[in-house]
């Protein structure tokens, strides 16, 4: 060790600090390696022991719950012991699941079929964007080529989701998605053995093209060996139909979406300005005059560090991660891209900057009146100056673009649609729906209570609660809508009453109201929370984390109302409870 810190292989020359971390790395990466090994033997021994009849036997009565019903079912238990399919269980599409393999799934970990994005195990190949807008809403399995087997066996996923990623998880899929003059891309052999694993382990294959549409061809050998292809806009989607004969029946439609923990308003400082960011493809004619007339009120042309930038305009370079936050410094984001639902101006939406745009029917259709749309220099110069100049306008604008993005266009909805082509349903509105919670002076409000509230959007329960007496039905249940009346003590604080209903409540949010109180800007709130991240949210002056929130127009999440009552205190703030305001 002593020759080791002073030398290198005994040449007598000094060692840096640097030479000595590397060696010690080296040594630890032959440990680590060594442990692998050792790990896939214990693996190995683990299959060929859940293979056995015994195992798979054994299994099956426990999940049966029930030792003597083997006894009863004997053609039941010989099938089991032969490996047989014993019971119609779907981990996908079209998969064919032996016993034995259901048996290594309970093992392995997964549970009942995902029922909201926060359920579902998604392994796959993405670039970096994709990656980090998939995450914060659901549960990613990354791995290399020489590393997926061990990735997926420790976890068993609920699909594999491949993007058209020209690198793919860190670069480790570089030229092995894509057809290239490249060795690595020859037969793309890596991703047909990822894909035969998951087919006969019953996971569903899904691929992505994310990608420009002059790409399709480089990505059609990939695309074919998937259960299932989607694309970000419709051209691409036809063009992959027609590239060559997929597995898929056919190639659906899934446009990008924003992701709202990375693009939002909060902390934006909106300068009366423009911006936008470069297209991918070339710019257009229509591009070019809204550009010049956005140069009239100060503009600011965004580009990714590394690519090319048009010759006549300076371009401001940012690091590419950066690019989806960009737009929440300016107040008007210009839109080039005249085809699709570009994922820059919903990240701008979403951030709060009002769109105008050449014209682009997908966009318009997607964003509506969110969006405005300009055909012309002098057309173009109109919208801007009057979105600048009328604070009441542009505010209203800015807030129909983010309640659209958020309640329709965020990675929450893209991840449903890739689940529901998978085969699974999955309920991507689950985290903007509530229990009204009302405390009523006796139990005859209680109909009529509930009567006004069950039209509110959103609503999954009505909790009333009375010191009085409750009659015997005091649960009614009308439409998919409950509505119950819960007796509460008379000598009970207000507080305590507030608890003792967010106790009982079955949804993640609850809005405590007077009885005849206004739930209109619920919904607005609970789309917050998409990008808030906090326990209690209200109407305020700007987007900001604050001390305090307006207890008549407030959600709040129901684990901490039932544990702290209502209405909110200053003291909440301290002891970690995250209030958060929007503009009224």
């Amino acid at each position: 060790m002593d020759e080791i810190e002073n030398s290198v292989a005994g040449t007598g020359e000094p060692v840096s600090e640097i030479d000595q971390l590397q060696l010690a790395n080296r040594d630890l990466q032959d440990q680590l390696a060594a442990t692998r090994r050792e790990l896939e033997s214990a693996r190995a021994s683990e299959r060929l022991v859940r293979e056995s009849r015994w195992w798979r036997l054994g299994l099956a009565l426990k999940n049966r719950r029930n030792v003597l019903f083997a006894l009863r079912h004997p053609i039941w238990a010989v099938k089991t012991l032969a490996g047989f399919r014993t019971r119609r269980g779907r981990l996908g599409r079209g998969a064919r699941t032996s016993s034995a393999t259901t048996a290594r799934q309970w093992l392995a970990g997964v549970s009942a079929e995902p029922r909201i994005p926060e359920d579902l195990w998604i392994a796959g190949i993405f670039d970096d964007e994709l990656s980090r807008a998939l995450e914060p809403d659901c549960n990613l399995i990354t791995f290399r080529p020489d590393n997926w087997q061990a990735n997926l066996e420790g976890r068993r996923p609920h699909l594999l989701l491949v993007e058209s990623a020209e690198r793919g998880n860190d670069g480790s899929w570089e030229y092995r998605i894509g057809s290239a003059p490249h060795a690595d891309a020859a037969g793309l052999q890596d991703l047909r053995e990822l894909i035969d694993w998951c087919r006969a382990n019953g996971t569903p294959t899904v691929f992505w093209f994310t990608g420009p549409i002059g790409s399709v061809e480089r990505f059609s050998e990939a695309a074919a060996l998937f259960d299932h292809v989607v694309a970000t806009e419709p051209n691409a989607a036809l063009r992959l139909q027609r590239s060559g004969e997929l597995r898929a029946a056919t190639v659906l439609v899934v446009p990008p979406g924003a992701q709202p923990a990375v693009s939002s308003p909060i902390g934006a400082a909106l300068a009366s300005d423009t911006c936008t960011i470069l297209p991918p493809s070339e710019t257009t004619e229509a591009f070019e005059q809204l550009l010049g007339a956005a140069q009239t009120f100060g503009l600011t042309i965004y580009a990714g560090e590394g690519s090319d930038g048009p010759e006549n305009a300076a371009v401001t370079f940012v690091d590419p991660h950066a690019l989806e936050r960009a737009p929440a410094k300016h107040a008007v984001y210009v839109n080039g891209e005249g085809a699709g639902l570009p994922a820059r101006v919903l990240q701008a939406a979403a951030s709060g900057a009002a769109v105008v745009s050449v014209p682009n029917p997908v966009l318009k259709d997607a964003l509506g009146a969110a969006v405005t749309v300009a055909r012309t220099t002098e057309e173009a110069k109109e919208a801007i100056e009057g979105l600048l100049s009328d604070d009441a306008r542009r505010a209203a604008i800015r807030g129909a673009g983010l309640r659209t993005v958020l309640s329709k266009h965020t990675m929450r909805h893209r991840i449903a649609a890739l689940a529901r082509t998978a085969g699974f349903t999955v309920d991507e509105g689950f985290d903007v729906r509530f229990a009204a919670l009302v405390l009523a002076a006796n139990a005859r409000d209680a109909e009529t209570i509930g009567r006004r509230l069950s039209s509110q959007t959103n609503v999954a329960e009505i909790l009333v609660g009375t010191p009085e007496p409750v009659p015997p039905q005091q649960v009614t249940e009308g439409e998919g809508l409950l509505v119950r009346v819960v007796h509460q003590e008379p000598s009970s604080s207000e507080s305590d009453r507030w608890r003792g209903l967010a106790a009982v409540a079955g949804s993640r949010w609850v809005v405590p109201m007077v009885a005849d109180g206004d739930a209109a800007p619920v919904n607005d709130l609970l789309l917050a929370q998409r990008f808030a991240r906090a326990d209690v949210i209200g109407l305020g002056e700007a987007f900001a984390f604050t001390e305090a929130v307006d207890p008549a127009s407030a959600v709040a999440r129901r684990d901490v109302v039932a544990a702290r009552g209502w209405p909110p205190s200053p003291e909440w703030a301290r002891a970690g409870v995250r209030l958060f305001t929007l503009p009224r």
